[in-house]
């Protein structure tokens, strides 16, 4: 499924949305799921851009209670400026990692991930006086995990939840 909207009108043309689909088993323990979103403009003012962001997602469910997945994702983003200050900014990048979700007693659920990535960009402004350029590599980790819940009421549900995620990243 693509689902967006494209808009033309004097102050240019832009473009946003997403794209999402999904196969699986027949007995509903394996699924592949693809999933992404697009955005592209054109301000009519000397500024482009477009950006393309996918992911795939392998999931697994190895017991009635949990669910395992496997993923891979990238970007890339192309972007350019004819103004008094002109130039380009490219990034591309690219993450894999892994998640589960385990309801560990009813309406108790405990989840986790590890994404590790990588990315390249570039970076090239000038002007008549200023003249900027450079490219970088990043490296990233992210590790994360909660517990939560639901506590059922009569008209209402309660979902406390604990949570707690550590990042790092490496500009080069």
């Amino acid at each position: 499924d693509i689902d967006g909207q494209v808009d033309f009108g004097a102050g240019g043309l832009t473009g946003i949305g997403t794209f999402f689909g999904q196969t699986g088993s027949f007995d509903g323990s394996r699924r592949r799921i693809i999933s992404g979103d697009f955005d592209v403009s054109n301000n009519g003012h000397g500024i482009d851009s477009i950006q393309l962001t996918g992911r795939i997602a392998w999931e697994h469910v190895p017991a009635e209670r949990a669910l395992r997945g496997f993923f891979v994702s990238g970007s890339i983003l192309k972007s350019t400026v004819q103004q008094e200050l002109a130039g380009s900014v490219d990034k591309a990048s690219l993450s894999a990692g892994g998640y589960f979700v385990a309801e560990v007693a009813d309406d108790l659920y405990l989840d986790g991930f590890v994404s590790l990535g990588v990315g390249r960009n570039r970076l090239a402004l000038n002007d008549d006086v200023l003249d900027i350029a450079g490219r970088y590599t990043t490296r990233s980790v992210i590790v994360g995990g909660d517990l939560s819940g639901v506590i059922a009421r009569d008209s209402f549900e309660i979902r406390p939840e604990l949570s707690v995620a550590y990042g790092l990243t490496d500009i080069g």
